[in-house]
């Protein structure tokens, strides 16, 4: 557990390279990965690597792990898409979103603004 806790610790400080946030957003413990998500969005990055990554997960919804609830990281990378709102994110956000049930849909603009307002950016 101590090693998970480094690893959170480092991308909550942004002390990450491009090819440490693509193996953490790689990872099977739900924590490396949700943090990892969410440092994207922290960071601002708009890499092409990563954004392929998170389009995975966001498409690969249904088979993610749950985080909190009924929500896993397949939201949260469905989220994070949105909220770096680019073109190209903007694109691929709007591609998954509708073909999600309205369920999934009103969970993931739910999601976009608890994080945005955890984060204090614009939703």
């Amino acid at each position: 557990m101590n090693n998970i806790q480094e690893i959170i610790n480092r991308l909550e400080s942004n002390d990450f390279s491009i090819a440490d946030l693509e193996q953490y957003l790689e990872s099977s413990m739900v924590l490396i990965k949700v943090n990892a998500i969410i440092a994207v969005l922290r960071a601002h990055i708009t890499e092409e690597s990563i954004i392929c990554k998170l389009n995975h997960i966001s498409q690969n919804i249904q088979n993610e792990p749950k985080v909190i609830g009924e929500w896993n990281t397949g939201h949260y990378a469905t989220a994070v898409l949105n909220l770096l709102n680019t073109k190209d994110t903007q694109k691929i956000y709007n591609n998954n979103i509708k073909k999600f049930d309205v369920y999934v849909q009103q969970g993931v603009k739910k999601l976009s603004k608890q994080i945005s307002c955890m984060l204090e950016i614009d939703a």
